[in-house]
């Protein structure tokens, strides 16, 4: 068997909904993301957002329906199905779809928000794997809430620059997670290599601008089935 959770890990996983697993991508491994990820920018998907100004590089993509030719051997060869199949006593998992983030220069960071507020996802076992591919400085960390996978399911934020609190489903509410978590203490472990495990519909920011080159690829795997530098927050 490969590398498997620790009994702390698993009881982070479990009741914070986001563990560190650091080391767990080796470099021939990190080299083969680092080419999926060169791929999907040249091949951006039909969901393809490039919000780039002269300032800086903002480009997310996700769910791309020709991703999978590329990716398929890279992602049988990665850890996460038997780290999590292991962690869940499961003997199945299903990786669903990739997310890429570049940001370079100046960029805005995504606003507070919980992924189950815009995707009809539930239960315990599915997990979000996120990978650093280049250093991470602390101040522009992925942030987490910690617990926040068993608490409240807020509305999705409207992604609103003049009004970060607006939400995204019920105009005349204000219970959105960028307005409950807009200003909480940090953590910041991390490095390259390191993957982030995020577990339920927790509350997060992803990475904030830099002013060097930004590159996330973010991993799902459903069903009882599946990095990083990472903020964790009280």
């Amino acid at each position: 068997m490969g590398i498997a959770l620790d009994k702390e890990q698993q009881r982070a996983l479990v009741e914070d909904g986001v563990v560190m697993v650091k080391g767990l991508l080796e470099p021939e491994l990190l080299r083969r993301v680092q080419a999926c990820f060169d791929w999907s920018i040249v091949n951006p998907g039909p969901l393809a957002i490039d919000a780039s100004t002269d300032a800086g590089i903002y480009r997310i993509d996700n769910y791309n329906p020709d991703a999978l030719e590329f990716y398929r051997d890279t992602i049988v060869d990665l850890p996460f199905c038997g780290l999590l199949a292991d962690a869940w006593g499961s003997n199945n998992v299903w990786y669903y779809a990739e997310e890429l983030f570049w940001r370079k220069g100046v960029a805005e960071r995504t606003f507070w928000h919980q992924d189950t507020s815009y995707s009809p996802w539930g239960g315990s076992h599915w997990v979000n794997c996120w990978m650093p591919l280049n250093g991470v400085p602390e101040d522009y960390s992925l942030e987490v809430v910690r617990g926040s996978h068993q608490g409240t399911q807020y509305d999705g934020t409207a992604f609103d620059h003049d009004d970060p609190t607006k939400p995204f489903f019920w105009r005349s509410s204000k219970l959105t997670a960028n307005a409950r978590y807009r200003s909480r203490h940090q953590e910041r472990p991390g490095g390259m290599g390191h993957c982030l495990l995020r577990d339920g519909p927790r509350r997060r920011v992803d990475p904030a601008p830099t002013v060097t080159a930004r590159r996330w690829l973010d991993g799902w795997a459903l069903q009882r089935a599946a990095n990083a530098h990472i903020t964790v927050l009280r």
